[in-house]
């Protein structure tokens, strides 16, 4: 039981959390906090590279681009225009 209590100490977990949960509970959530810190580290990860790529470049991107809030354009309706942005897709 010291070695769990021990190792949960050690991911960060709350060592009066560890004696209220049952041995499933402290599982799951160790399981829990491992997968949060491996989340961090690769946004940490992340943000260094988009910096190191971003300092390269010669046309930095709007920044909505790079979140991902850039407008989504209007669904094509009018079938001759959703024909032509097919033969454009496929090369035909």
């Amino acid at each position: 039981m010291a070695a769990a209590f021990r190792a949960w100490c050690e991911i960060g977990g709350d060592p009066e959390a560890f004696w209220r949960l049952t041995p499933w509970q402290s599982f799951e959530a160790s399981h829990g906090i491992a997968e949060r810190e491996r989340r961090a580290h690769r946004d940490t990860l992340s943000a260094a590279w988009l910096n190191a790529v971003l300092a390269r470049a010669e046309k930095i991107p709007p920044l909505e681009a790079l979140l991902g809030d850039a407008p989504e354009e209007p669904p094509v309706t009018d079938p001759e225009e959703f024909v032509a942005m097919m033969k454009r897709a496929f090369n035909g």
